[in-house]
């Protein structure tokens, strides 16, 4: 489990969970991976699940290639293309193209790289992008730069396996799409005030997560409980 996280948005706490894992050698291998979000007390919003080929393509990167279907929110299949890997400095990177077979054509980038304050305290940037080629109707997804998400963690590292951190993110989005106080965009309404350029921020606690990578990749812990901005951290 990569992320596994409640998040607490001015009265309309919701919850996320990012799992990944793999099976291979050390030049091709068969990852699995799931994603997805919901309100509390409702049914989720997104519960996406790949299966993708990868292959090494040159050291600490590796070319995927699959599927992925949405089992809510938009509910359709995608063929997927992507790279995933470690960047000079210790940069995480994952990229990946999805086409769906009712020919919407999207995008998701996200980098996070780890900065050491001492041997357990670790603070952590992250940001994410989701593009997309065109407006998709009925799902709050709009062309060009769909959403965009800028965080900022600390996490204590009890363990490789469990390390809680709280920290801050900041959400933002333009064209059709509205991103309101929250991880992603999905069918939620928009706030009343939303505009053609709509943002917002929140505190985060995680609470249990475990992530697992090959070889070169850390396998770490980072367990979240986000909270209103109100609260002074």
């Amino acid at each position: 489990m990569d992320r596994f996280e409640y998040r607490g948005r001015r009265g309309r706490d919701g919850y996320l969970w990012d799992a990944q894992g793999y099976v291979g050698g050390d030049l091709d291998k068969f990852w699995f991976k799931s994603e997805g979000e919901g309100q509390r007390g409702e049914r989720a919003e997104r519960i996406e699940v790949q299966a993708l080929w990868s292959h090494a393509i040159r050291p600490f990167f590796d070319l995927q290639m699959g599927v992925l279907h949405d089992f809510a929110g938009r509910d359709r299949t995608s063929a997927v293309i992507g790279i995933q890997g470690i960047a000079p400095y210790g940069v995480e990177i994952d990229t990946a193209a999805f086409l769906s077979t009712r020919g919407d054509l999207t995008a998701r980038a996200e980098v996070e790289i780890d900065q050491r304050i001492t041997q357990r305290l670790i603070l952590q940037p992250r940001a994410e992008i989701d593009l997309a080629a065109q407006d998709i109707p009925g799902h709050d997804v709009g062309r060009g730069l769909d959403k965009a998400e800028l965080g900022l963690r600390v996490r204590y590292e009890f363990a490789r396996e469990f390390a809680p951190y709280i920290g801050v993110i900041r959400n933002g989005g333009s064209g059709a799409a509205r991103i309101w106080c929250g991880p992603r965009a999905g069918t939620r309404q928009p706030h009343p005030m939303s505009s053609a350029f709509d943002s917002g921020s929140e505190s985060i606690l995680r609470v249990s997560e475990h992530a697992v990578h090959e070889g070169r990749y850390e396998a770490r812990g980072r367990p979240v409980m986000r909270m209103p901005e109100s609260v002074t951290l």
